[in-house]
């Protein structure tokens, strides 16, 4: 269930940097100005663009290192604490992967992808009752997703096997 979680993030990750690389490449391009490296670093999207490479060559400590570095430009960026969840996941840290989920979700409560990467963790732990909570609350927020529903669906039969043995 995490692998999947993990690969649909990955998915929904690139769709949205290939977009934001858009913008910031027309923008600049627009505004007829080159943009040092330097210029670049200072912007959290670089970060969570460096992150994101790093991510797709399997480098997740080096992608919890660039998303920080988004975080601290902007500390109130809810994707890149989901993003570097999303990293310590990939690193089965769970404990450092639920507190940037947390955080996520307090700085953006309809945010619907980290209640369900959070709710992966816990049915990845086996904590089925809290994982159909976040599961639950991902289909609130985007009832028309397919992954989340089939996610929900999953937890509740493992938690409903699992009393029938009891």
């Amino acid at each position: 269930m995490l692998k999947g979680f993990l690969f649909y993030l990955y998915s929904a990750m690139k769709r949205f940097l290939i977009c934001l690389l858009s913008l910031v490449l027309l923008s600049a391009k627009a505004q007829q100005q080159k943009l040092s490296h330097a210029d670049l670093q200072k912007s959290q999207y670089y970060w969570i663009y460096k992150g994101y490479t790093a991510v797709e060559n399997g480098k997740y400590k080096e992608a919890i290192v660039n998303y920080t570095k988004a975080i601290q430009l902007d500390s109130s960026f809810s994707e890149a604490f989901r993003y570097r969840a999303t990293a310590y996941c990939y690193l089965k840290s769970y404990t450092e992967a639920l507190a940037d989920f947390d955080r996520a979700i307090k700085l953006d409560p309809e945010d619907a992808a980290s209640y369900n990467g959070r709710g992966a963790i816990y049915e990845e732990l086996g904590i089925f009752k809290v994982a159909i909570k976040d599961y639950a609350k991902a289909v609130e927020i985007l009832p028309h997703n397919k992954r989340y529903k089939e996610n929900l669906e999953n937890a509740l039969d493992k938690e409903t096997a699992r009393n029938n043995k009891k």
